[in-house]
């Protein structure tokens, strides 16, 4: 009997909720309304939320009109409840510092087309651990200031969405749960912020689809569990304060992902995707970019012999020479199974600094991913966002290559030295360089000096990439000959030395780059006077080796800067009081300690050029970061010091 009576209660129930969530009703918030209870109309709508919610019964909908709302309390909702705005451009919601949380979502709570401003409200959406289990749905929403928490949950899902100026991290997910995260946009330029926290997490499956990320982080996606992590189609770039995008997790697929993430100069550690996990099992990361200052995969602590770790089909290019492997491990022993098939070279993206990851045409990213998984147009997959079948097809425009960044000339005794940063497009075909006595004269073969390939190497009459029309095969030389050996060493920059022609008194440079297209860069130039200039007439190749001295002593900007191997520090000396005169040329750090000194002896006036290895007093390489330099002629500081940036 008393079975039976259970029975008939739980049915009983059943039905009271069948008829409730059957006689759903719609409530309204707006300005407009005559606030009438129970706000079933536009016409008798609440004025405030709290109000409306008030009336909300579990299966409701609540609707709010455009306009801007103002919550005085914490707004604690009804099980299977939706709050939908007019669009997040539309419906704005206020938190303010008098309230720690905006709504308290009630068991398959959706929100919906909302802004959310915190407004000194930490939280817009939050539930506690301590709380019964939920699935709540969050979509079409903007957030600026407030972050979500949403713990001990049984399914959350976060979609189209837009977040900005949140405190610590956009969502602490920590509960136990499946997640799913897609469609949204985490900006954060610029900044250390962290986009998602899953510690606690230990079973939920977490997807990771289709997201925009600018700057953040490290990590910016912490502590994924043991029930699957799965990362794809997402782009990353902008600056990364620390760099790391995964932390935690013992099953990873991480695919088609794009990153660009121009990590800061002195953050010598920081890594674009770190895999930690005692216990990690499997771990598939294939078809992804990796991009940027340091685009490294790292694998903290032990790799269980049991796991299957695959890195496959990706695509590495650093802006900044690697110190280390794109691929390794810090701590730990282990073995990585399979890692082959991997691009190491200039993905060509449309506007990284801009966040547009499409491909170029020429890109060795075509059609080099996975081949057994084919783009949506059919072929082999691209690496990177844009491919496979969950990609996009796009024509692949054609742009001419960059221009040489970076170029430098000074001279040295009977020759210029150029240097300029080395194009790294996969379709470049050579330099085209001039050299004219005039500002304006035009970029025809008449001034044409010399074609050069991408090393700088002048490109001979027979070689089949030389243009036609154009004469003059340079000279072929050593660059190590007349160019200091560290500076060689640098392999971003391109060398090219042309020597003094003895009847010029000005020469303009101008470079530009070309590709197999035909097309061809803006020009980058830079002058140079020649001893003529300074009123030195020439009459022999040693004459014209002199250079004037200078009426004081002045230090010219150190080169290159930033540098990572060598620097050149020029100085040029006075011919006033006693001569050869004690000069002393000093390296400190910022804190005004010394490092290491570079001249300490009598020097005769002229110009002087001295060579800092980056290291110390003892030949100890020092650490990266901002080191000045000081000049001391005859015991008095004639010059201010100089700043200079040491990149590793």
């Amino acid at each position: 009997m008393k079975f039976k009576t259970r029975i008939f209660g739980i049915l009983l129930m059943l039905a009271l909720c069948a008829f409730v969530y059957s006689h759903a009703e719609t409530r309204y918030v707006s300005h407009f309304g005559s606030n009438t209870f129970p706000y079933t109309t536009w016409e008798t709508a609440a004025n405030t939320i709290e109000a409306a919610n008030l009336a909300t019964l579990p299966g409701d909908t609540m609707f709010v009109d455009t306009g801007s709302f103002y919550l005085s309390a914490t707004v604690f909702t009804q099980p299977n409840v939706t709050i939908r705005g007019k669009g997040s451009d539309s419906t704005y919601l206020y938190g303010s510092s008098s309230i720690n949380v905006m709504i308290r979502p009630g068991d398959y709570t959706t929100v919906e087309d909302m802004y959310f401003v915190g407004n000194g409200c930490y939280y817009a959406i939050a539930k506690w651990a301590d709380e019964p289990h939920q699935t709540v749905v969050v979509s079409g929403c903007s957030f600026n200031g407030g972050q979500l928490v949403l713990n001990n949950n049984r399914y959350i899902e976060i979609r189209d969405c837009y977040f900005e100026k949140w405190p610590a991290y956009a969502l602490d997910l920590t509960g136990l749960g499946d997640v799913t995260i897609k469609n949204n946009t985490f900006y954060a330029p610029d900044q250390w912020r962290m986009i998602c926290d899953f510690v606690g997490n230990e079973s939920g499956h977490i997807v990771f689809d289709s997201n925009v990320v600018v700057g953040c982080g490290s990590p910016g996606i912490n502590g994924v569990g043991g029930g699957g992590f799965e990362m794809k189609y997402n782009l990353f770039y902008g600056k990364s304060l620390l760099g790391e995008v995964v932390y935690g997790g013992n099953d990873f697929e991480v695919a088609f992902n794009s990153f660009f993430m121009d990590i800061p100069w002195n953050f010598t550690y920081a890594d674009v995707l770190t895999v930690v996990g005692t216990s990690l099992q499997r771990c598939y990361i294939y078809n992804n970019i990796f991009a940027g200052m340091k685009p490294r995969i790292i694998f903290y602590f032990d790799i269980p012999d049991s796991a299957d770790i695959r890195i496959t089909y990706n695509g590495f290019y650093s802006t900044y020479p690697m110190t280390r492997p794109h691929i390794g491990q810090i701590s730990g022993g282990g073995t990585i199974d399979s890692v082959y098939g991997n691009v190491y070279a200039d993905p060509m993206f449309v506007d990284p600094d801009n966040g547009d990851l499409r491909l170029q045409k020429g890109s060795p990213c075509i059609d080099t991913g996975a081949p057994w998984i084919l783009d949506l147009d059919g072929t082999r997959s691209d690496i990177g966002a844009f491919g496979g079948p969950g990609g996009s097809v796009y024509i692949y425009q054609d742009f001419p290559p960059k221009a040489p960044t970076s170029m430098t000339a000074w001279r040295d005794r009977d020759r210029v030295i150029l240097s300029w940063e080395r194009n790294s497009e996969s379709d470049f075909l050579h330099y085209i360089l001039f050299r004219a006595t005039e500002p304006d004269a035009p970029l025809d073969s008449e001034h044409v000096l010399n074609y050069l390939d991408r090393l700088g190497r002048p490109i001979g009459t027979d070689n089949h990439k030389r243009p036609l029309g154009f004469g003059g095969d340079g000279k072929q030389f050593d660059p190590e000959q007349y160019i200091p050996i560290y500076d060689v060493k640098n392999l971003r920059l391109v060398y090219y030395v042309d020597w003094y022609p003895i009847d010029t008194v000005v020469s303009y440079y101008t470079l530009v780059a070309v590709d197999s297209s035909g097309l061809v860069s803006s020009a980058s130039a830079v002058q140079v006077n020649l001893p003529q200039a300074v009123g030195h007439p020439v009459s022999s190749r040693d004459s014209c080796c002199q250079e004037r001295i200078p009426d004081s002593a002045y230090l010219e900007p150190n080169f290159p800067n930033p540098f990572n191997a060598t620097t050149a520090l020029v100085y040029n000396l006075p011919s006033i009081g006693a001569q050869p005169a004690p000069v002393r040329l000093t390296v400190y750090n910022i804190l005004g300690q010394e490092i290491k000194v570079l001249t300490d002896e009598r020097q005769l006036p002229g110009r002087h050029i001295v060579y800092w290895d980056g290291t110390d007093q003892y030949s100890v390489p020092v650490a990266s970061g901002i080191y000045l330099y000081r000049l001391e002629v005859s015991g008095i500081e004639f010059v201010k010091s100089g700043k200079m940036i040491l990149m590793k």
